[in-house]
Parts: structure tokens; sequence; C-alpha cells
């Protein structure tokens, strides 16, 4: 489906919690849904969770969606439960904040829905500089037969204006491609998933958007959803927190199990990664376990800054014993990682 936003400045004050009724955009048998989630008009440092509506306040407050300092725009796709009556709830830790929410996709019980099939991340060889009101089509490698819409991590370099991108269909207008936020770059490399509809017919392309200024757009491909029973389906959870602070140096690499978190046969999973304490600017790579680090650290999941915490979500496919391998380039940072689900093979 084509990016749709859902709810439009939604503003939250202190440890305020707002609904954010989805039953007009979602079939009743959806049970999850990827939401691209921007804070604008921060007062204060602040993390912004989202959570089905049966969780408790404290239960939602315990893992992070969104982390966002004063003065800059921020995103982030994240792939929550939703309730019977299709609702997710978001919670606003301090200051007040400005919630824009688009809606990506969601993953239903119905018959005929897209299965996922996770890959390790594979950087594409086109790296294009987009001019202001400008889009550009990026050509996908190794695309998975039948496949009909990748997970791409888009990231931006050598920004000079603040701004935001956007990822659609490579048949969507300019007019058409503005109206949602995939990235909201402020002058500094950023970087965030989104999910993007391709097809045979238009070359099994992408269109990425740049609002504002000239910048470089980076692509990782991390998996693609085809057809039901040629990969896995999605299993949501309520968020919890399965990493704390790992401490990892420059150019230092670790690999962590989840086997009491993730049942054996899973595929892949949806994990939100925060970096916090962050010494220089950097990047973190996040892959299955078994991937040699030099094969893990040509892509990105997170873009680490100092003085602030920065997050972002990935769906990535799990090494043997279920374990991922993290990765960080520059300086020192402390990583977290929240688990949002995981997938499952559709035929076992």
């Amino acid at each position: 489906m084509a990016a749709v936003r859902v709810a439009s400045d939604v503003e939250l004050t202190p440890r305020d919690v707002d609904l954010i009724p989805l039953m007009n955009f979602v079939p009743a048998t959806a049970t999850a849904v990827a939401i691209n989630v921007t804070l604008s008009g921060v007062t204060s440092p602040t993390f912004v969770s989202v959570c089905a509506v049966d969780e408790t306040v404290t239960e939602c407050s315990q893992t992070s969606a969104v982390n966002a300092v004063p003065g800059r725009d921020v995103a982030n796709l994240v792939f929550p439960q939703i309730s019977a009556d299709r609702t997710v709830k978001i919670y606003n830790n301090q200051g007040s904040v400005i919630v824009n929410i688009d809606l990506v996709g969601y993953f239903s019980t119905d018959d005929g829905t897209l299965d996922y099939a996770p890959i390790t991340p594979t950087r594409d060889s086109e790296e294009p500089v987009i001019g202001p009101g400008q889009t550009r089509f990026v050509n996908l490698n190794n695309v998975m037969a039948g496949a009909s819409a990748v997970a791409v991590r888009l990231t931006t370099a050598g920004v000079t204006s603040n701004t935001y991108i956007s990822g659609c269909e490579a048949t969507a207008t300019v007019a058409e491609c503005a109206v949602t936020s995939s990235v909201n770059p402020r002058q500094r490399d950023t970087s965030n998933l989104t999910i993007v509809p391709i097809s045979a017919a238009t070359g099994n392309r992408i269109q990425v958007y740049n609002n504002q200024g000239s910048t470089i757009v980076r692509t990782d491909v991390v998996g693609w959803f085809v057809p039901q029973g040629q990969g896995s389906r999605y299993v949501a959870i309520a968020p919890v927190r399965v990493l704390e602070a790992l401490d990892l140096g420059e150019g230092r690499d670790a690999t962590r199990a989840y086997a009491s978190q993730i049942p054996v046969g899973a595929t892949g999973v949806a994990a939100n990664i925060t970096t916090a304490g962050n010494t220089a600017v950097s990047y973190v790579s996040v892959c299955p376990g078994g991937t040699s680090v030099d094969g893990c650290k040509t892509t990105s999941a997170v873009n680490p800054y100092p003085g602030t915490d920065t997050g972002s979500s990935t769906l990535v496919r799990i090494g043997t014993g279920r374990n991922l391998l993290y990765y960080n380039n520059r300086g020192r940072t402390f990583v977290s990682t929240d688990l949002q689900g995981y997938f499952v093979p559709s035929n076992p």
C-alpha cells in the first residue's frame, strides 16, 4: 500500500498518552501495523513509546520507539501490535512534542496476505544526489522472485538544509511522494527504515523524494515482501527490552543471542536499536549472527551522534542460535535493543 497519514499534529505533554484509531485504514483481521512516527516541536530531550491499548502506561514507557531532542525533527518506523478495535497508544516521556503518523502497511491473518523474507542487509551501489523538490529512481539489485514490496533503509549524507526524504513507489507523482516523510535529516547523516511497493512492470525500482536543499541518499535492502507461503509471517508482541547498554568501542563488534525471547524456527525480528552516550559521529550495523564483520559494516542500522540518544528500527534476519551481530564504526556508544516482534515460516 502507499503510505497514508493517519494522525496529524497530535500534541503530547510530559507523560501524556493518546490513542490513535486505525479502523478506517486497516481491516478487522489486522494484528499489527507498520507506522512511521515523526516528532517535531520538541521542547526537552525525550522518548516516545508506541504500544497496544491494553498495555499500562508503566509497561508502555519501558521501551522507546522514537528518541528526540529540541531543534530537530526525527522519525522512526515501528511495528506495534494493535488492539481488537484497531487502535495504538502513544506515550511521551518529557517536555512536549508534536506527533505525525504515517501508516506504511499492516500485518493480518487474511488469506493472501504477503509474507516477509528477511535477508542479510545489502547496500545498493547507487547513491543519487537529490536536489530540492526532486525525485530520483533507485534500481534494486537481486530482487526476490514475486516480491511486491521492499523493506529498505534510507540514509542521508552531505545534507545542506533541514529537509525530509520520502521513499515511494515508482509510479507516484512528485506531489504524491511529498505528502509523507520517511527520513528527517537536519544537516547530518540520518537513517530510517521504510517499506515501498515495487513491481516488475516498473523495473523493480523505487523513487526517493527530497524536500529542501540537496542530499546524498544511500539504500540498504533488508528484506522483501513476497506471496503468502514463500516467506514468513509476523508475530507482534508487547515491546520488550532484550539488550541494555551494550558497550561498543570504536571498530568493535559483539554478538548477542536471544534464544529465550525468540522461538525456535524464527527467521527474523523487528527491533528498535537505540544508542546512548555517543562520543563521535558514527554508525552501528546490525546483522544476522555469523555474518562477517567486514560484510556487516557495509550497511548501517542507526547513526549515532554525540549529545543525543538515537534510535532506529530494523527488520533483520537472525543467525543460527537466534543471535545478532552488532558493530560500531567510530567512538564509543551504548546499544540497547527493544524487540517488537518476530517472523516465523508461514509453511513450517
